[in-house]
């Protein structure tokens, strides 16, 4: 990461000596290799990134402004480098997005993405529907807004060298960011090597520039406060909370799920199938269940655990090696990657239960998902679930026991012909932009 952004930075500032051929390619999968650069690289990075931003900062060509009215600029930078449209950052930034466009009326909507070129600008308007840079931003003014509801850390070079609030200049445009969860200061070992310093280094520019940081739950927001207290870091910024939703219940069902992926649900045990959708990473659960699983088909035979999610993160290729090679792959374990929303709610729709064993969570927008079209959940017993798993069909567990597990999804199933249709409260994304809306209201003053 660092060692890219100076390489780039490199380039731009000394465009002669064509220093771009030494950019480490995506293809470079060795971990070494990476780690290696960032190490040797790391200090020569902190002492010039700062000139070469400053310079790319002074140089900022703005496009002119369409109207009088001011601008939000909405940083989709998490969007365009990391295509996460259907994860959980992916979703709150398009969600939010698409409900701002309806209801935040007093402001020019203005979607950006962070970046350096040899045109020594650091941020453009972005066209979302293609997601390609059509043009700079405008000049930043008194009165504007600069909402990032992502949490890349490739802003770390910008906002903790201070560079961003040479654009957006603090007390006059009122900066919000959202803080998703803080699992790399909590739990720096699930989470790749430099990740937690980087994260510190995000959090800590956050709180210096922030006017306003939103928490996406009421558990996140505590630790975070928590956090500060411990740190004694000074800060301005005002805080509040907005929970996350979810309008797949209203995206009208396809016809088109792969043949062999779920079948129909009679409501007897040897049909019931079990979901779990979520990227694939060592604290997300999956080897638990897996294993809890292989416990289950030896009583219930027919049963079927379907997992949803992209397999393309950090420190899982045992995990999918498990999977791919498992005498059930195919039948009663499947995999399913690469899903449109109209299919995932077709499996939804069609599973009897879903099941989150996350050892850890921001938030788990698969639960909201899920109880917003009336389906059971069955959840390990951490804070962040235990706030927003509510109502009925809710099945706690607090073991990492593959065994107790099984013990706990036997159980559930034993008593499924007793259970009652469920009726939890939609809580969906238009809820949560007007939560949104209503704190920019209150912490910033804004009509």
């Amino acid at each position: 990461m660092i060692y890219n952004l100076f390489i780039k930075l490199l380039t731009i500032t000394f465009p002669r000596l064509k220093l771009d051929i030494f950019l480490l390619p995506k293809e470079v999968n060795s971990k070494f290799v990476k780690y290696l650069l960032e190490v040797i690289f790391l200090i020569p990075a902190l002492i010039f990134i700062p000139l070469f931003l400053h310079r790319c900062a002074s140089n900022f060509r703005y496009s002119p402004r369409k109207n009088n009215k001011p601008v939000m600029f909405f940083d989709v930078t998490d969007l365009y480098y990391f295509k996460i449209k259907r994860c959980g950052i992916g979703r709150v930034i398009t969600s939010v997005y698409a409900h701002l466009l309806k209801t935040l009326h007093g402001f020019e909507l203005t979607p950006i993405v962070y970046h350096f070129s040899a045109s020594n600008n650091l941020f453009s308007v972005v066209d979302l529907p293609s997601m390609k840079m059509i043009k700079t931003i405008p000049r930043p003014k008194k009165g504007d807004i600069y909402l990032n509801l992502g949490m890349t850390l490739k802003y770390v070079p910008v906002m903790r060298l201070e560079i961003f609030n040479q654009l957006f200049h603090k007390g006059a445009v009122r900066c919000v960011f959202m803080m998703h969860d803080l699992i790399p200061i909590e739990e720096p070992q699930v989470v790749p090597f430099l990740t937690p310093t980087f994260f510190r280094l995000w959090v800590s520019a956050c709180l210096q520039q922030a006017d306003l940081i939103l928490s996406i739950s009421k558990t996140t927001h505590g630790k975070l406060v928590s956090y500060i207290n411990q740190q004694a870091i000074p800060t301005s910024s005002r805080f509040d909370c907005v929970l996350l939703g979810s309008d797949l219940q209203k995206i009208k069902t396809p016809s088109g799920v792969k043949k062999n992926t779920i079948s129909d649900n009679t409501g007897c045990a040897k049909s019931l199938q079990f979901l779990h959708v979520s990227n694939f990473e060592p604290r997300k659960g999956h080897k638990q269940l897996i294993e809890a699983f292989d416990i289950l088909w030896k009583k219930h035979t027919d049963i079927k655990l379907i997992l949803v999610g992209g397999g393309n993160t950090w420190n899982n290729k045992k995990l999918l090696h498990q999977i791919m090679t498992h005498e059930f792959y195919g039948t009663k374990l499947l995999w399913i990657t690469d899903i449109g929303d109209q299919d995932l709610k077709t499996i939804y729709q069609q599973s009897s239960a879903l099941i989150h064993p996350s050892e850890s969570e921001g938030f788990g927008l698969s639960i909201v998902e899920a109880q917003n079209l009336h389906k059971p959940v069955i959840c390990r017993d951490i804070p962040i679930f235990r706030e927003i798993a509510i109502g009925d069909g809710v099945t706690f567990f607090n073991t990492k026991s593959p065994a107790e597990l099984a013990h706990v999804i036997d159980h559930w199933i034993e008593s499924e012909a007793e259970s009652k249709p469920l009726k939890n409260e939609v809580r969906d994304w238009q809820k949560s932009t007007q939560e949104l809306v209503k704190a920019l209201k209150t912490h910033l003053d804004i009509p």
